[in-house]
């Protein structure tokens, strides 16, 4: 996925927010099974394993991709990508979790 492809992909969604997490970890999530375009997801999640950083965040490593204002990850960690279902996203600027995310490097 081209990085224009993977801007107006994020900017053609419409993600939800994370209402259990507003109070500490504010995010909102894509859902797999709810976009029409499930293609455009599925680059969209490699491109984010291939360009991405892991980083641990309490007992769980996951990659984390910065691009401009937000940070993207999914909550799979084992198995193989097209079992993966919610992509994630933040706002860098004003996490209230980037203090716990730690880079491995």
């Amino acid at each position: 996925m081209e990085i224009e492809d993977f801007d107006k992909f994020q900017k053609d969604q419409r993600w939800t927010h994370a209402k259990n997490y507003a109070h500490f970890c504010p995010h909102w999530y894509l859902v797999r099974t709810k976009i029409a375009d499930v293609e455009g997801f599925n680059n969209f999640l490699n491109h984010i394993e291939t360009h991405g950083v892991f980083m641990q965040w309490g007992k769980f490593t996951r990659k984390y991709y910065d691009r401009g204002e937000y940070r993207y990850w999914h909550m799979q960690s084992a198995g193989t990508l097209d079992q993966v279902i919610i992509i994630n996203r933040e706002k860098i600027a004003t996490s209230m979790c980037k203090e716990i995310r730690k880079p491995i490097y």
